[in-house]
């Protein structure tokens, strides 16, 4: 098992949010660090990351089903990089409307092979891949009062 952190009063203190995998990468979000970090599988002890995407201060993290995308949600957009990321390319980014964040910023996102799913307070936007940027939600679900949704296709 991979993952980063460091001793504090309570002993381990892990610096991570979330983890997901590709069938070739596992990527981390670091909390602390403010970091996306991709690790070549499998992961062997003392493994160093393929790839570090800096300065993002990420809220969510998700990997579209074919492995081709990485979307990393901040603020109120999500940036959408591709697989196998290169340093230093941009992603496309998707600001998501204002209507549906009345009281914050997009939280956390969930893919399929077709979709991206983005937390909007009390909403899921669900949005057709690939993305282009500029397009509205295909789907508003509200999660008033919900306390588990299951999706996919």
């Amino acid at each position: 098992m991979l993952f980063a952190g460091s001793s504090g009063p309570n002993g381990f203190e892990p610096d991570w949010f979330a983890v997901q995998a590709t069938s070739t990468m596992l990527i981390v979000q670091h909390v602390k660090a403010r970091t996306v970090s991709g690790y070549a599988l499998p992961v062997s002890r003392g493994e160093r990351p393929a790839f570090v995407i800096a300065n993002l201060n990420p809220q969510g993290l998700a990997v579209d089903g074919r492995g081709e995308h990485l979307f990393v949600s901040r603020g109120r957009a999500v940036y959408d990089y591709r697989l196998p990321y290169v340093s230093g390319e941009k992603p496309l980014v998707l600001q998501v409307d204002g209507r549906f964040l009345p009281l914050g910023n997009v939280g956390s996102l969930a893919a399929s092979a077709n979709h991206l799913y983005v937390r909007a307070w009390l909403n899921i936007l669900s949005y057709t891949l690939p993305l282009r940027g500029h397009e509205s939600p295909d789907a508003v679900v509200s999660i008033r009062g919900v306390t588990n949704i299951f999706a996919g296709n």
